[in-house]
């Protein structure tokens, strides 16, 4: 049997029609598939491994993505 190369698992992951990605135990990006860059309007400079979750945090905020202090909490 092959061996899964990464560009074989990153293609698969791209199949998909679900958002799909991963962080480690320090809460830097590890994976994530086209499906997710493409619902968050992510451009290619904001996703990178290592890439700390609380900054795509700051950029869907900016990016009107998520709302935070509303007058719902």
């Amino acid at each position: 049997m092959t061996q899964l190369t990464q560009l074989d698992l990153q293609k698969i992951l791209d199949t998909t029609e679900e958002a799909i990605v991963a962080y480690d135990k320090d809460g830097g990006l590890m994976f994530w598939n086209q499906r997710f860059k493409d619902i968050y309007h992510y451009k290619d400079e904001d996703l990178f491994p290592g890439q700390h979750f609380t900054k795509l945090g700051e950029i869907d905020v900016r990016s009107g993505n998520v709302a935070i202090g509303d007058e719902y909490g």
